[in-house]
């Protein structure tokens, strides 16, 4: 009973720590506050539609929730510009998964978490950063996540763009999809969950 006390502790204190880290970065960056919790709920709800179990919904949630923590290594001059990004800035921008994933080693994170917190830009032709990795090197909890991200992202105001509509920003996650950047089948899943919210 002991161990098993000490152990609840211990998951309870790391949740604390992951609530506090979220907290930090949507503290620093205005633009994206919320973002991470709202991909959170739309990815475990993807995944929950995709027949995934438990755990994986769990690992979903947790790494939406850390997967842009690599910002807190970001200048806010950086993070909040209005115009376009030069070309070392946005360098500067790519590093953000992996020294998020540096951040959280730590923190005893299941590697599937660090997964998705690491490999969230990545897209399946090859094109996204920061490794290259090309479709059976990107797991599908990574691609719901990647899906759930751009869709908010696209659906948010940023410093740099007013949000796009729910339409123009489906239309957008489907092309890249039909140009196999994306996962087909997982698209066809978020429309399928955001029309019907809509409904």
């Amino acid at each position: 009973m002991l161990k098993i006390k000490d152990f609840i502790s211990k998951v309870e204190l790391l949740e604390s720590v992951i609530f506090a880290l979220v907290k930090s970065i949507e503290t620093r960056d205005f633009y994206t506050a919320g973002h991470s919790r709202r991909i959170a709920q739309l990815a475990t709800e993807m995944g929950r539609s995709m027949g995934l179990s438990e755990n994986e919904l769990v690992i979903l949630s947790k790494g939406s929730l850390l997967h842009d923590i690599g910002k807190l290594g970001i200048s806010d001059i950086i993070l909040n510009k209005t115009g376009e990004l030069t070309a070392d800035e946005y360098n500067l921008i790519k590093e953000h998964p992996i020294k998020g994933e540096d951040i959280c080693k730590n923190i005893r994170l299941d590697a599937d978490v660090l997964d998705i917190i690491r490999s969230h830009h990545e897209k399946l032709d090859g094109t996204g950063y920061p490794m290259g990795l090309k479709k059976n090197e990107i797991g599908t909890l990574v691609r719901i996540v990647t899906i759930a991200d751009i869709f908010d992202s696209l659906t948010t105001n940023r410093p740099y763009r007013a949000s796009k509509s729910t339409e123009e920003a489906l239309s957008i996650v489907t092309a890249e999809a039909n140009d196999g950047k994306l996962d087909n089948s997982i698209v066809d899943c978020l429309k399928s969950i955001i029309l019907t919210n809509k409904a």
